[in-house]
């Protein structure tokens, strides 16, 4: 093989490597399924004093993802907090 023939075969390469970039890219922009939230039949959450007590889905906005449920879920008790037993979104 001489060095002209390398150098093409290196173009060609460098050419599909950048395609399949670009389709990787294309690809990961696609909107897939979306994964859902859900509690169920948790048990009860207690903090004594300051926290958050949560038996629910709770999180970022962004994480989050939509459908969420909570079904069946424990009681949450705070002393001095807050206390979440559905779905709430920071």
């Amino acid at each position: 093989m001489t060095w002209q023939q390398a150098s093409q075969w290196a173009s060609v390469v460098s050419a599909l490597a950048g395609l399949a970039a670009v389709g990787v890219a294309i690809w990961v922009a696609l909107p897939g399924p979306k994964s859902v939230a859900r509690a169920s039949r948790t048990g009860k959450a207690t903090v004594r004093g300051i926290g958050t007590a949560n038996t629910g889905v709770m999180g970022p906005a962004s994480s989050v993802a939509e459908p969420a449920a909570a079904e069946r879920t424990g009681a949450a008790e705070v002393g001095d907090g807050e206390a979440n037993t559905g779905i709430r979104r920071l």
